[in-house]
């Protein structure tokens, strides 16, 4: 973290407060991060953003959620026919909308060459539910399925990467020998189900997934993870006028082991705080209070320029006091490591 080199007055200092929900946004594609640091952690592919300097609004009315294209029920596989598939009756999710897939009672299946082996994709089109295979490219002459490997690519024995526009059913694992596909020739270890596990990071506008998505869609890239609700962009904070005094505590907290279970927090909590004043002269704050329930895009700024951002719910009460101005006194929790300009 970057901190100041030369002392300074508190002097020009600035809070700054949303006062709208923000922006709406029903399924737009977040940036993954191939690496970034949070809380001196550093996760690889797990880290999902909106975008520089923008929050999420978390409170309940906002409703904000991610989550991902892919299969919700059925779609099962299984063989009868030499050399053939069945897929039963089921359904996706695509862009937060569900698309029925009729059972298709047979899909060809064209095997590898004599004394080879090939991982087979068995995908469902996300426009139209079409049932489809996508062969692999052979083992090497004379390995049959001991040359299949558990890579995604073109390379002989991968598993073939499909289209962005597809979502995968299951792997079929096959050599040249005609016949009915047997269940130990079906795996579905890498199907793309409509469920993950995340959490929200408000402050920097974000989603931690559990683990890293399947690169196994062609140019090697995963799904896209997609949000759903509310937020906000620094630049649309308005500066509260009187308010120049702010603190924020970072605190210690009891921790415990984090959960991925789509809410706006997490167990292992910062357990931030903040507090500031302003005469009782300006609506944003009574604004975020009152009708916003507590909730609000806030940014703390230094007279160097540096700044806090974050998310925080919060309240308020006003002092009244003979002979003084009337002033308001905020004080919140931030829900989770605010961001620092500095970092």
């Amino acid at each position: 973290m970057q901190v100041p080199t030369i002392p300074q007055t508190g002097k020009n200092a600035k809070v700054s407060l949303s006062f709208n929900d923000g922006t709406q946004a029903t399924a737009l594609a977040l940036t993954k991060q191939a690496s970034y640091n949070y809380n001196g952690e550093s996760f690889a592919n797990r880290v999902y953003l909106l975008g520089a300097r923008k929050m999420i609004n978390s409170r309940p009315a906002a409703n904000p959620q991610a989550f991902i294209d892919g299969i919700l029920d059925g779609i099962d596989v299984s063989s009868t026919v030499s050399n053939e598939i069945a897929t039963s009756a089921g359904s996706i999710l695509v862009d937060n909308a569900t698309v029925a897939v009729d059972a298709d009672a047979s899909t060809s299946i064209v095997r590898p060459a004599s004394t080879q082996a090939a991982w087979f994709a068995i995908v469902v089109d996300k426009s139209t539910g079409e049932i489809t295979a996508v062969a692999g490219t052979d083992t090497t002459a004379g390995t049959g399925k001991t040359g299949l490997v558990d890579t995604y690519g073109t390379g002989a024995g991968q598993k073939p990467l499909i289209a962005t526009d597809k979502l995968l059913v299951c792997y079929l694992k096959l050599d040249s020998t005609a016949g009915v596909i047997t269940s130990d020739e079906i795996e579905y270890t890498d199907r793309e189900w409509a469920s993950i596990s995340y959490r929200l990071v408000p402050s920097i506008g974000g989603v931690v997934i559990s683990e890293a998505l399947k690169p196994l869609h062609v140019g090697a890239v995963a799904r896209d993870v997609k949000f759903t609700g509310k937020y906000w962009e620094s630049t649309a904070l308005a500066v509260v006028g009187d308010a120049q005094q702010w603190s924020v505590t970072p605190n210690t907290s009891t921790v415990s082991a984090v959960t991925f279970s789509g809410g706006p927090s997490e167990s292992q909590i910062d357990n931030w705080a903040f507090t500031f004043n302003q005469l009782f002269t300006d609506a944003k704050a009574l604004d975020a209070i009152y009708n916003r329930q507590g909730y609000a895009a806030v940014k703390l700024e230094l007279a160097s320029g540096q700044y806090f951002l974050f998310v925080g719910s919060f309240a308020g009460g006003i002092t009244v006091e003979p002979g003084s101005f009337i002033v308001q006194q905020l004080s919140g929790s931030i829900q989770d490591r605010p961001y620092w300009s500095g970092q």
